[in-house]
């Protein structure tokens, strides 16, 4: 519910904002502009874009802030999941049908 809300907010920011992505508004953008998206860019987490957008909420790259935004809060984080095993390391399965003890042995 939560991102639902944060994504409802930030449209609502842009609309009122006005944001369009035009030429002019991309050649009027001043140096530090640019590095604090940059820097938000390389950063890649949503507290970075979010903190350019507070700082600078009228920026020419605030639209491609928000959809980075977006694309960030929309996309599931994968869960971590462990490399398979290479089976010449797997221990050898007990079988049952012969009757013969394991061939290792754990005290």
């Amino acid at each position: 519910m939560e991102k639902k809300l944060l994504i409802a907010a930030l449209s609502a920011l842009a609309a009122g904002a006005g944001i369009a992505g035009t030429a002019e508004e991309a050649a009027a953008q001043t140096p530090e502009e640019s590095a604090a998206f940059d820097a938000a860019l390389a950063e890649g987490t949503v507290e970075a874009l979010q903190e350019f957008l507070i700082l600078f909420p009228n920026s020419a790259l605030a639209a491609r802030a928000f959809e980075e935004l977006n694309a960030r809060i929309s996309t599931p984080q994968q869960p971590y999941v462990p490399a398979p095993l290479d089976p010449a390391q797997r221990l050898p399965a007990l079988n049952l049908t012969t009757g013969d003890p394991p061939t290792t042995t754990i005290y």
